[in-house]
């Protein structure tokens, strides 16, 4: 028997397929046509189809051949006409997603299989892709009875008035005090410390909650069912997600966006509320956590939730908004078949039809979408890779982002190569478009590749003086008045003066003591010649005189160091800047910064304080420590910019002047007690840094700030430009030595 005749047999056959019974269907208008969206309330997911789609699904009784289905559906959508092949291969789909039943024997093996096998893609999956991953939780809808009732408020018209006019308030404030606050606006570090990103997690974990927990309240108000609440894992920080996918079932458009945007709301609303709470406080930890709170709710919410080009809420705002439903499935499969067209040089229609101008839309925001992703992931892994940097973990890094980059390329391209394959397996590929598009993607690889990008190398630096004297307090007292920093002075002159209450009563009672001695001896003196007693209490007395007067001449010694003075001919430098304390317990604040602030007048020094320095304020280097990995890099005459921690709105000038041969054996001691620094204690107790590094000598400019003494920071050195092929060599050889060094 011919294959045609073996397949005119089959297709009279009658199709052991069902619909489920117990899907619901809602039928709506979409865009002029009629579509039918259909729950499933097992899996709990949703779908939507066309009138056609529907057509067959719906038509699946058990009762009806493929050759039954092909007529009635020609009949039914005429002049349209159905192949049997893609009618195989949609009845196949429909049999993947779960819409139908086979009446066939083995079906609950095959089913078994098929859910083992998802649940398997869905576990690795995860892991693929470690920057969001997803646990199925709980049912909230118990809990969200319960906590809707107080919550109605926020859904009645002066609770929107209300969050509208605090918005309005805080783009006001915004667009107003844009100067100042850009300058209050912390740098870029502050965020990769540990305890930087310790709260900012801790913000996006609550701001998430808080949005999750504001779709389901959307939700609940408007009557659609929430059954399921789990833990996300987005970059390593949990939140809570919510499925309110059963609002697709809503006829009516607006309560669809209105459940879709209320996450954007809540974060629009404690973005506006951050912004004056951060805007009011002073800074301090709970300035910080107010500006993580505008940060994560405001530019957060811009790129991430309300971008419609991700599948957060944005995406699902503009799809409903414009009636395009699955979105991201149709736009991609648009570049497949564009991707297929190109290859074969033919046209071949799509099971779903698209309007040309719908279909150029969808093309558009396909490849909008892929290239947002794109350099949404790059941000992601670059901030992660500058992470990794600063706590010295390279080789972790590179395997995360190795790790990200497979989950995030090799994963998907596979299934496109494989969706591909099956595609082009009944037309063969047109040889002279095939070779053009692999010498294209060739040539865009090789010249990204050869793109000569700009380097920098971010490192640790503290200045240096050749010639200064430091000027330290000896005796405790409260500052009257100093010389401002920058001010010339000569050796001998007075750089500021100290009051010390107590030391100025000891010396009053010392002086009357020592006056009440003096009398009680020269009246035994006049004694002694009638008085043997009195002569014998002279020795005594001298001794307790002498005694008293000594107490008094130290006393006042002390009280004469209080006026600070120059050491030498100069100008007054500054000292390193004294943090402020974090310690809730640590009492009353006494000073922060620079004793010479105008805050600080007033203010109590302790013995041993560095109040400033005195030296020629053009003879000064800053230092810096470079790893061994980088200071191949670095040549004399590079630029250098350096930033330090005691001016961070101003910047230092200079470049390298020098490169030391030797490595760095200890710690210098301007960086001993810096928390950026990885070090480690020798076995004879001497402190050396964790990895090999080298000093290099930059010549800086002192006229852009005046420099303190010891002051630390970070600089960046601007290397020679390098392309892209080079860097990853590089840096894929500094692992590898790494881990050799490691695992010899």
């Amino acid at each position: 028997m011919s294959s045609s005749a073996t397949s005119s047999v089959s297709a009279q056959r009658l199709l052991p397929l069902r619909m489920r019974p117990d899907l619901v269907v809602l039928a709506l208008d979409v865009r002029g046509r009629r579509c039918w969206r259909i729950k499933d309330p097992v899996a709990l997911e949703y779908f939507q189809l066309t009138d056609e789609e529907y057509f067959i699904l719906s038509h699946l009784d058990g009762t009806r051949s493929l050759a039954d289905l092909q007529q009635q559906f020609e009949s039914r959508f005429a002049p349209t006409l159905l192949g049997m092949p893609r009618l195989q291969s949609y009845l196949a789909h429909l049999h993947r997603t779960g819409l139908i039943l086979a009446d066939t024997p083995g079906q609950s093996t095959w089913l078994l299989e098929m859910q083992q096998s998802v649940a398997r893609r869905s576990f690795w999956g995860k892991f693929l892709n470690p920057l969001a991953i997803q646990f199925r939780g709980f049912d909230p809808d118990p809990w969200l009875k319960r906590l809707y009732p107080w919550c109605r408020w926020c859904f009645t018209a002066p609770a929107c008035l209300l969050a509208l006019g605090l918005m309005l308030a805080a783009l006001m404030l915004l667009i107003s005090q844009f100067d100042r606050i850009q300058t209050r606006v912390p740098e870029f570090r502050a965020f990769l410390t540990p305890s930087g990103l310790g709260w900012l997690a801790f913000t996006l974990f609550i701001t998430k909650v808080l949005h999750e927990l504001g779709h389901a309240l959307a939700a609940r108000h408007y009557g659609v069912e929430c059954h399921e609440m789990g833990v996300l894992l987005l970059v390593f920080t949990p939140c809570l997600y919510c499925n309110v996918s059963d609002a697709w079932m809503l006829r009516e458009k607006r309560p669809r966006l209105l459940i879709s945007a209320a996450g954007i709301i809540v974060e629009f609303v404690l973005a506006s509320l951050g912004l004056f709470f951060w805007w009011l406080t002073q800074p301090g930890l709970w300035n910080a956590i107010w500006f993580d709170v505008v940060l994560v709710c405001s530019v957060g919410t811009l790129i991430f939730n309300g971008n419609p080009l991700l599948r957060y809420d944005g995406y699902y705002l503009v799809s409903d908004w414009f009636e395009l439903p699955n979105l991201a499935e149709r736009s991609s499969r648009v570049l497949e078949q564009s991707v297929v067209n190109w290859l074969t040089a033919q046209s071949y229609p799509d099971e779903l039809e698209e309007q040309p101008r719908t279909a150029r839309w969808l093309f558009l925001y396909g490849v909008l979408a892929a290239a947002y992703r794109a350099f949404i992931v790059l941000t992601i892994l670059w901030v992660c890779w500058r992470w990794f940097t600063e706590m010295s973990l390279r080789s972790l890094g590179l395997l995360f982002i190795v790790v990200i980059l497979i989950g995030w390329i090799v994963v998907p391209t596979r299934q496109f190569l494989v969706s591909l394959r099956e595609t082009l397996m009944h037309s063969p590929i047109h040889r002279g478009r095939m070779l053009w598009s692999v010498a294209l993607l060739a040539l865009v690889a090789a010249g990204a590749l050869l793109l000569p990008i700009p380097q920098n190398i971010t490192t640790q630096a503290f200045i240096q003086r050749a010639e200064s004297q430091s000027v330290h307090v000896t005796v405790p007292g409260r500052l009257l008045t100093c010389l401002p920093v920058g001010t010339p002075v000569q050796s001998g002159d007075q750089i500021a003066e100290l009051e010390n209450l107590q030391l100025a009563r000891d010396i009053d009672k010392l002086e009357r003591e020592s006056a009440r001695l003096q009398i009680r001896l020269r009246n035994l003196e006049s004694r002694q010649a009638v008085d043997p007693l009195a002569s014998k209490s002279i020795p005594a007395a001298r001794e307790e005189l002498a005694e008293a007067q000594d107490a008094l001449r130290h006393r006042q010694q002390d009280a004469a160091q209080l006026k600070l003075t120059a050491p030498c001919a100069g100008v007054i430098l500054p000292p390193p800047n004294l943090p402020r304390s974090q310690d809730p317990g640590a009492g009353l604040p006494a000073w922060s910064g620079m004793p010479q602030d105008s805050r600080n007048a007033g203010c109590w020094l302790e013995p041993g304080t560095l109040f400033c320095a005195v030296g020629a304020p053009d003879e000064s280097a800053a230092t810096l420590i470079i790893s061994q990995s980088e200071i191949e890099l670095v040549q004399p005459g590079q630029p250098v910019r350096i930033l330090l921690d005691q001016f961070p709105g101003q910047i230092l000038s200079g470049r390298v002047t020098e490169i030391a041969a030797m490595n760095l054996e200890l710690v210098p001691v301007e960086l001993l007690g810096d928390r950026e620094t990885a070090v480690r204690r020798q076995e004879s107790g001497q402190i050396s840094l964790a990895e090999t590094s080298y000093q290099a000598r930059v010549a800086v400019d002192p006229s852009a700030c005046p420099l303190s003494l010891r002051a630390r920071g970070r600089a960046k050195i601007r290397l020679a430009s390098a392309t892209l092929a080079e860097q990853l060599a590089r840096l894929v050889r500094q692992t590898l030595h790494f881990r050799l060094e490691i695992f010899p």
